[in-house]
């Protein structure tokens, strides 16, 4: 089974993409039972999103060949 939420025990939260939030929206999902069990475990914490950092010096153009009129 692979790491769907992280424990940060420092903050206090419990971080998962948004994806795997939107999936523990529906009960007695895989990912529902997952969270659960971890808010159980861990009470006082709370859940948050995870944050994607873009690289904003990537140039997703990098490989176009065609040639411009």
């Amino acid at each position: 089974m692979k790491n769907l939420f992280t424990v940060d025990f420092a903050n206090n939260t419990i971080i998962a993409s948004k994806t795997t939030l939107k999936k523990a929206g529906v009960p007695n999902s895989v990912e529902y039972k997952a969270l659960m069990n971890l808010m159980k475990q861990n009470p006082t914490f709370q859940i948050a999103e995870k944050e994607i950092k873009k690289a904003e010096s990537k140039k997703t153009y990098g490989g176009l060949t065609k040639a411009l009129r």
